[in-house]
């Protein structure tokens, strides 16, 4: 069995289950105070990751039913603290490592901040980052633990995120405005669009 994601309206989202036959509806999510532009699933299957341009998170359990708001910011910041918006922390465009134990995300500038996902629930979760030359557009982590990124001049650049540093990096050729960088599961392709 699958399930698929989308984004139908500002604050919702529907659920399907993928079975190839009928493809059934299973329940559709709504949340007022946070306009949803990402949603993914955790690389267990257990839950959903529901993003948007504030600096707080829903995570949506697919067992319970039940749907969670972040109780801190990614930098411990409650948000009732005028600290909390500093880092400029929307969550808009993040990617799960394939372990599903870090996330990425992307901040302003070209920074990418890397969140130990286990310990969200203590707020002090960004264990570091990387910066690129400009904003950050998509991210995608492949099967060895490497984080790509794609620029907003269609550079990507690939991160070792154990050295905190830059190891390839290259110009997509008649690439412009691009928005999106993915690869398949067995790492031998990679798009960008």
């Amino acid at each position: 069995m699958y399930a698929y994601i989308y984004l139908t309206r500002r604050n919702q989202l529907d659920l399907w289950q993928v079975d190839g036959h009928t493809n059934p509806h299973i329940q559709t999510l709504h949340i007022p105070e946070l306009p949803l532009s990402n949603a993914c699933f955790h690389p267990s299957g257990t839950s959903i990751l529901l993003t948007g341009p504030r600096p707080f998170y829903y995570t949506y359990d697919l067992q319970s039913g039940t749907s969670h708001r972040s109780p801190r910011g990614l930098w411990g910041t409650t948000f009732t603290d005028k600290r909390s918006t500093d880092n400029g922390a929307s969550l808009q465009t993040c990617s799960f490592s394939s372990t599903g134990e870090m996330l990425a995300v992307a901040g302003r500038r070209g920074y990418i901040h890397l969140v130990d996902w286990k310990a969200t629930a203590s707020g002090s979760q960004v264990i570091g980052n990387v910066k690129m030359n400009s904003s950050v557009k998509s991210l995608w982590w492949n099967n060895q633990g490497e984080l790509l990124s794609l620029a907003e001049d269609s550079e990507v650049y690939v991160w070792d995120v154990g050295s905190r540093r830059c190891i390839r990096r290259w110009k997509d050729d008649g690439g412009f405005g691009s928005k999106l960088i993915t690869g398949d599961r067995g790492n031998r392709y990679l798009a960008a669009g």
